[in-house]
């Protein structure tokens, strides 16, 4: 019986390459695939920066823009406190644009994700479309009455719960808003949730205080500093 001896390919020669990549090009391919997907998750560990103050717009297009998102994480990033404690100040604004129709799917998600947002997310203060306010004020928002009294705020800006305490606050004519390029100040309203029973961590309760703390800075104009 004729056996073909096995022929010596010198390694990492072009014939080798050529080898290896027949064999086990799959295998390769895989490698490649999960070296990026590590790199891009620690790319992200690392170059993801926490947010130590979260505020969560949900409305219509004409009240707020992502550059004006930008803005406000800008401005809110130097006055928040740093609860997480990792040595930098860092605000968030999200933003969940809704309509009246939300009979698409997409429009259907945008509505789950605000339902989310208000029933378990991280942000305590919320800039709320006048025409979706009804809807996310049976969510329970706190009386902002001690705000209304420090700062004098005009009762044509308010908004009363039905017990005839004030839940949410317009922010026409707040300087923090505009000073901002193009935001509609009219029919932008704040309001701040309570404290959830499941609040029970330290980060989730630094979080709620710290929220406070922001939306009477927000609340003021931009007077009282939160710190």
């Amino acid at each position: 019986m004729n056996v073909t001896p096995p022929v010596y390919i010198k390694p990492f020669s072009k014939k080798w390459w050529e080898n290896v990549w027949y064999y086990y090009k799959w295998f390769i391919v895989g490698g490649i695939i999960v070296v990026i997907l590590l790199i891009m998750l620690l790319a992200e560990c690392v170059f993801n920066v926490q947010p130590d103050f979260t505020v969560t717009y949900i409305g219509g297009m004409e009240n707020m823009g992502q550059v004006e998102a930008y803005q406000l994480e800008d401005r809110f990033s130097t006055v928040t406190e740093d609860i997480n404690g990792d040595g930098q100040q860092a605000a968030k604004v999200n933003i969940i644009y809704l309509d009246n129709n939300n009979a698409s799917e997409e429009m259907a998600a945008m509505y789950s994700m605000a339902d989310i947002e208000m029933a378990g997310g991280d942000a305590v203060v919320f800039l709320i479309s006048e025409a979706f306010l009804d809807r996310y004020a049976d969510y329970g928002f706190i009386d902002l009455s001690e705000y209304v009294q420090e700062f004098g705020i005009d009762e044509s800006l308010l908004r009363y719960d039905a017990n005839g305490n004030p839940y949410a606050i317009e922010m026409r004519d707040n300087p923090i808003f505009t000073d901002l390029e193009s935001v509609k100040t009219e029919g932008l309203f704040l309001a701040v949730r309570p404290l959830r029973a499941n609040d029970q961590t330290t980060w989730q309760q630094d979080n709620y205080e710290n929220g406070l703390a922001m939306a009477r800075y927000i609340i003021s104009g931009g007077t009282a500093m939160p710190q």
